[in-house]
């Protein structure tokens, strides 16, 4: 039985990518079907930039997490999640960048656009799989994520995004995409 979701922040409830794209000011990578499935991937490869001068921009600017937009759609996942488990057993399963803006950032983000999740159920945690075991559910648009965190007991649901396995799932089917995994990842351990 699922008895708890972990939800990721960045690239499921906030659109980071967007973000950090404009503030670089490139254009999206991701033409159907994309050529990369990793965001890093990508900025490594095509812009040849090394990884710190990727994160300089993002460090300086103080707001930068805390100003992402949320995803259109994070309300409607808000509550399917919420109906599934409970509101007291959805929590924020985030892996921070090593600034401190990034922690001070994510978590004035969440206190604006997730107020049904408290600050007590905020879990900061580079590896997410560590978390895995029965009864726990990882929502996460990271392959890998999923992977770990289904090595170690748990149930992954990847959010489809341009940059995964289930980059074909597309824009306009992603919630019903979701919704129904959800049931069936709840019915499945009833």
């Amino acid at each position: 039985m699922i008895k708890e979701i972990y939800i990721d922040q960045d690239g499921v409830m906030a659109n980071c990518v967007k973000a950090m794209l404009d503030i670089h000011s490139w254009d999206s990578p991701w033409p159907t079907p994309p050529i990369h499935h990793d965001c890093h991937e990508w900025w490594e490869d095509t812009r040849k930039m090394s990884m710190a001068d990727f994160w300089k921009p993002i460090d300086q600017d103080g707001k930068f997490w805390a100003n992402i937009s949320p995803y259109g759609w994070l309300d409607e996942l808000l509550i399917a999640c919420a109906q599934a488990v409970g509101k007291e057993n959805l929590f924020v399963l985030t892996s921070p960048h090593q600034h401190a803006n990034c922690y001070y950032g994510k978590v004035e983000w969440l206190e604006e656009y997730v107020p049904v999740v408290p600050k007590s159920q905020y879990i900061f945690c580079k590896q997410k799989g560590k978390l895995g075991s029965e009864g726990r559910l990882l929502i996460d648009d990271k392959n890998e994520n999923i992977d770990d965190f289904k090595a170690e007991g748990g149930e992954g649901l990847l959010f489809p995004q341009p940059w995964n396995r289930n980059w074909a799932v597309g824009d306009s089917m992603r919630m019903q995409y979701v919704k129904r995994e959800l049931e069936l990842l709840m019915e499945e351990y009833e």
